[in-house]
Order: structure tokens, then sequence, then C-alpha cells
């Protein structure tokens, strides 16, 4: 992927998942006990539910969190 394909690709997925959380706290949805704790919780679970499971394994998987720690990511 190329920087405008990642870009795009980032944009996408972000957009996508905000706009559902914003649905639905545009629909009363969150309880008025909920700070940023739980908000908080909420789109991380939100943003981890886009993960493909298994799509990275094996060296692919090594490398990419050896980069992600070397680089500081």
């Amino acid at each position: 992927m190329n920087k405008q394909e990642q870009k795009s690709f980032i944009n996408a997925l972000c957009q996508n998942v905000e706009n559902e959380i914003w649905l639905r706290a545009d629909k009363g949805e969150f309880p008025e006990t909920w700070d940023g704790k739980e908000l908080r919780q909420y789109i991380a679970e939100k943003y981890a539910s886009c993960v493909i499971k298994g799509t990275l394994s094996g060296k692919r998987l090594k490398d990419y969190k050896n980069y992600v720690l070397v680089n500081n990511l």
C-alpha cells in the first residue's frame, strides 16, 4: 500500500467507527452514569472489533510487533 492508500484506509476505518459511536450517542444509548472511563473502554472495544482475527500470524506478526516496538509507534 502506498502512502495515499494507507491514509485513505485509515480515514475510512476511523470514520466508520466514529459514525457508529456518534449514532449510538445521538440515540442516547449510553447511560448518563458513564463518564470518560466507560466511554474510553467502549471506544477501545469498537476499534478492537475491527481487527480481523488471524490476519497477522507467524513471521508477519513478529515483524509487525518488532517494528512497532523499535519505532516507538
